[in-house]
């Protein structure tokens, strides 16, 4: 099993039927323990490396365990620093409160209930349901 530490910019492949779909790890709080963001991108790759060229946006982002890499069911296949347009994509709502990485801060306004994502942690099995989906 795998000691390395999961970081931000971590470059992922979660399986799926055709393949890998390749991810970014976006961030990795310290205070909500093992969550990270991922975001997913719209390619697919047939093997088991780092993929050439990544774009700057993602098909999608949510949040997760990092269990998955360090059992290794998913593999990590390199870093690539965050991009500029990749900063600041983990403000999000919990339980009704507004946080930018693990800096709370504040109650979420109504029109951030709306606009933002909820943090919702997912499964491994549900992510690689949500990655396979991607067109």
């Amino acid at each position: 099993m795998s000691t390395r530490q999961t970081t931000a910019g971590d470059i992922l492949l979660i399986p799926i039927s055709e393949g890998f779909r390749p991810a970014k790890v976006l961030y990795v709080s310290q205070r909500y323990k093992d969550t990270i963001l991922l975001g997913l991108y719209a390619t697919r790759v047939t093997i088991q490396q780092l993929p050439n060229e990544l774009a700057d946006s993602f098909a999608l982002r949510l949040y997760t365990s990092k269990a998955p890499v360090q059992r290794q069911r998913w593999h990590w296949v390199g870093h690539e620093a965050l991009r500029e347009s990749q900063t600041g994509l983990d403000l999000r709502v919990v339980a009704g409160e507004l946080w930018q990485g693990d800096q709370h801060l504040g109650t979420a306004s109504p029109e951030q209930r709306r606009g933002l994502p909820e943090m919702l942690v997912m499964g491994a099995a549900l992510v690689e349901k949500k990655a396979a989906a991607i067109l």
